[in-house]
This record gives structure tokens, sequence and C-alpha cells, in this order.
């Protein structure tokens, strides 16, 4: 599989901003849009979060700069469902959406499973790593022998 950026993730913290009613602002706010482009027999194409509100047009341009189209993409992957990861799930309609260990599937059918390991997608391995939430999941892949 090869790895591609397609949206750099970027969090801008501006704090209260000087007003005791705000807690926290955050400006200009999406996560990494990751590519695991198939390259070999088996591999699938999948996006690993979709980003942010605002975003939608530099993920499909940079799609697009790889040659594939959202109704090419098999599968989007999902380390966790704040709205700065998962907002543009909607351009992947043909996709099955992994949350952990569910997984929705386009012909609006959805599997929990008892546990991702379950989950098979070839070359994609599950990693639970709580902490920012509790079901936080990571994914590691391998790419060009590493």
């Amino acid at each position: 599989m090869k790895l591609v950026l397609l949206k750099q993730g970027i969090h801008t913290d501006k704090g209260s901003e000087g007003n005791p009613e705000i807690e926290n602002h955050i400006s200009k706010i999406c996560s990494a849009v990751v590519l695991l482009k198939a390259e070999n027999s088996g591999e699938k194409n999948i996006i690993v979060d979709t980003g942010s509100n605002g975003y939608a047009d530099e993920i499909l341009t940079s799609l697009k700069k790889e040659g594939l189209k959202p109704e090419d993409i098999e599968f989007v992957l999902i380390t966790h469902n704040h709205l700065d990861h998962v907002f543009n799930t909607y351009l992947f309609g043909n996709a099955s959406i992994v949350r952990g260990r569910v997984v929705d599937y386009p012909n609006k059918t959805l599997t929990m499973y008892r546990s991702s390991d379950s989950i098979r997608i070839p070359g994609v391995t599950f990693l639970a790593t709580p902490g920012h939430v509790e079901n936080h999941t990571s994914y590691a892949v391998k790419s060009g022998g590493k």
C-alpha cells in the first residue's frame, strides 16, 4: 500500500481569547486525512479519517491527483468520532465505514463485532489506543516493505 497525505492536520488553539465564558476556542481545525492506496492484488483503497467541515474540496482535489474518485474508496477507517475526524465521511458513500468494532456497510446494514480483531481488511492491523477518547483506534499498515 502507498500512504498518501491528502490533507495535513491543523489545530490552532486560541484558548479563551480573554472571554471568561469561553473555555477554549479552536480555529482552523481538521484531522489529517490519509489515503492508503492499493498497489498490489488484494489491497483496498482506504481513507483514514475524513476531516472537518470546509475541507471537502481540498480532500477531493488531492484524491483526484492520485487518480481516484470517492467511489473508488472501499473502506473509511475512523480513529474516533470527533467532528474534525468524521465530518466528510458522507463523501465516500460506496465505502464501508469502520469505527472501532462497528462496520457500517453501504447497503445500509451495520455489524457490531465483539472485537475489532474480527474485522479483516488486507494489510491493516487494528490497535486499540484509548486515552484521547475511550474507544480510540489506530491503524498499522505496511508500505514499501516497512
